[in-house]
């Protein structure tokens, strides 16, 4: 009995060993992603609501722009900022943070949480004085 247990740990230990390598930088990434999250909730909110208002005008921009090279990569790059931007505004303001649907967040959930956001006192589409 005592070879069996031996060789089913002999046979694992590879295997384990190689899960380990593969699971430990994912989980590195995971926790430093939440944690960076958490930094990005303790900035100020003025400065949330300039980066929001400034990603806003920025996608709203390349939204209207004729086709061109790099336009739909551009697109996607300003949404996901955009969304980390709201999501950080939510946590500082206690809103309900953008739900992701299939890895993507809808744009109506988009229009929902700056109707929160706006009712909370952050209009995002305020223009600001240059």
């Amino acid at each position: 009995m005592r070879n069996v247990v031996e060789l089913a740990a002999v046979m694992l230990l590879p295997t384990l060993l190689g899960y380990s390598v593969l699971a430990v930088p994912r989980v590195l990434r995971w926790w430093r992603a939440r944690h960076r999250s958490h930094l990005l909730a303790m900035q100020p909110i003025e400065r949330l609501a300039e980066d929001v208002r400034r990603l806003h005008r920025q996608l709203a921009d390349y939204e209207t722009r004729l086709p061109g090279p790099g336009r739909r990569v551009r697109i996607s790059a300003l949404r996901a900022a955009y969304v980390d931007a709201l999501h950080a505004a939510c946590q500082a303001l206690d809103v309900p943070p953008p739900h992701r649907r299939g890895g993507q967040v809808p744009t109506s959930e988009i229009f929902r949480v700056e109707a929160a956001l706006r009712l909370r006192g952050l209009n995002v589409t305020t223009p600001v004085a240059r």
